[in-house]
């Protein structure tokens, strides 16, 4: 089995994947778009990798994950998602304290390899289009309420 960080970012990904003992398989930087995509489909591919042999893990990066959650997902992949908040606690595990995409993807990678990553499910489209209804809701009622203050 392969197991796969990805650093989600707005404008690209760092991806590195590892074996079963942790020795790194493969480290690339790839765009976030549907060219960066397929970058890693042939990566995998030359390396002979179907959707079976690799299990990817990322972190909840804002709305950037979803696409690439999709992309892969759809691909045939098995992907877990994580709260940054827990990836930056695993990271003071390290002795050196150092924070680089790179460094990231890597652990990761370890994150799931050692089998501490849960699986995750995509909520259905009306559980997302209901959850950005009620954020976007907070947010108005938000800027009323300042609205009303600065009238005051």
């Amino acid at each position: 089995m392969i197991y796969g960080g990805i650093d989600v970012a707005k404008h690209s990904h760092e991806v590195c994947l590892v074996n079963d003992s942790g020795d790194i398989v493969l480290k690339m930087h790839l765009d976030n778009n549907h060219k960066g995509m397929n970058k890693l489909l042939q990566a995998l591919e030359r390396l002979g990798l179907k959707p079976d042999d690799v299990k990817f893990c990322l972190e909840a990066t804002g709305h950037y994950w979803l696409p690439i959650y999709c992309y892969l997902t759809n691909q045939g992949f098995e992907l877990h998602v994580i709260n940054p908040i827990q990836s930056d606690a695993l990271r003071n595990l390290y002795v050196r304290k150092t924070k680089t995409d790179q460094k990231d993807a890597l652990l990761l990678a370890d994150l799931l390899r050692l089998g501490r990553a849960p699986e995750t499910r995509l909520p259905s489209e009306t559980t997302l289009k209901l959850q950005s209804l009620s954020r976007l809701r907070f947010e108005f009622v938000r800027q009323v309420g300042g609205l009303k203050n600065r009238v005051t």
